[in-house]
């Protein structure tokens, strides 16, 4: 409320004359802190925690020349993990069941209430984080309520899938080539996971349903 408002002038991060949000605002993006802060966060969010710190120093500066521009900063990032600058990334839930809906079109309108919970379970929700700075990233997906939480909502989307679909075929005929690719893992799944999926092949809709859970569940599917 504006009756409650102190208008004082402060200083604050070097500046003096904050008082307001405009002037906090001008304050922190003009700190030298402000651009290698948020391109070392998008590319580590993007190309994964282990990305190379001469990568993002590099971004930090760009994006700094370009007068903080966002959309210079992620054609960089996104043309740098083109060229082979990525690592490793653990898909936090909502991004993972995102891309499974997706990659299996299964209709998901009647099932959201489930999922939800699922989500909850996993861990996060959309809009509901733990605290402003976010949800954990990296290895806390691994845990072992994420992972049981994942299993649980690969399971419900797996029934869900339409025969139709290209991952549902796939996993019926047991083609862990196929599936890998209706997936979104054009590189295949691992020798490990191949393996279980071959195990769980077998005839009729339980059996391609426990595959296609399998297969949106391994370790393979939740690191990009």
């Amino acid at each position: 409320m504006p009756r409650l408002h102190d208008d004082t002038r402060h200083d604050y991060l070097g500046r003096s004359g904050v008082h307001d949000v405009d002037t906090v605002v001008d304050a922190v993006v003009a700190h030298e802190a402000c651009g290698p802060f948020i391109a070392g966060e998008l590319a580590r969010a993007v190309l994964g925690p282990d990305v190379d710190e001469g990568l993002t120093r590099r971004l930090g500066r760009d994006f700094v020349d370009a007068g903080l521009q966002l959309r210079p900063l992620v054609r960089a990032v996104l043309e740098a993990g083109l060229q082979g600058a990525a690592t490793s990334l653990v898909q936090a839930p909502v991004p993972w069941l995102a891309s499974m809906i997706r990659a299996t079109a299964a209709p998901v309108t009647a099932a959201l209430a489930a999922l939800a919970r699922g989500l909850q379970a996993a861990g996060q929700v959309p809009m509901d984080a733990p605290s402003v700075a976010g949800w954990p990233g990296g290895r806390a997906w691994l845990s072992s309520a994420a992972t049981v939480a994942r299993v649980d909502l690969a399971a419900a989307l797996a029934g869900l899938t339409p025969t139709t679909s290209p991952a549902w075929s796939a996993a019926s005929r047991g083609d862990v080539g196929a599936l890998a690719d209706a997936l979104g893992r054009p590189g295949g799944f691992g020798e490990a996971t191949a393996a279980a999926l071959r195990d769980a092949a077998g005839g009729g809709r339980g059996a391609a349903t426990t595959v296609l859970t399998v297969a949106m569940a391994a370790p393979d599917s939740v690191l990009v």
